[in-house]
């Protein structure tokens, strides 16, 4: 499924209203699909953003980086 940039920002849009009326604080974007989203809810909401990595297939490299 493609998705126009019109329609990930009127995503944005509602998914920015759903957190602003669960009074969200912090947003956590998992690499690898996850950043752009985050990034642009984070910037839509002023909701800190922290930004983790996650990999299982070797089931050894995990990271979380913080205030990122």
């Amino acid at each position: 499924m493609e998705l126009s940039w019109t329609e990930i920002d009127e995503s944005i849009q509602k998914i920015s209203e759903y957190i602003h009326s669960i009074d969200g604080t912090l947003l956590v974007g998992v690499s690898r699909g996850g950043l752009t989203p985050a990034v642009m809810l984070s910037h839509k909401t002023n909701i800190p953003l922290e930004c983790i990595t996650w990999q299982t297939r070797d089931n050894i490299n995990r990271e979380i980086k913080e205030n990122i």
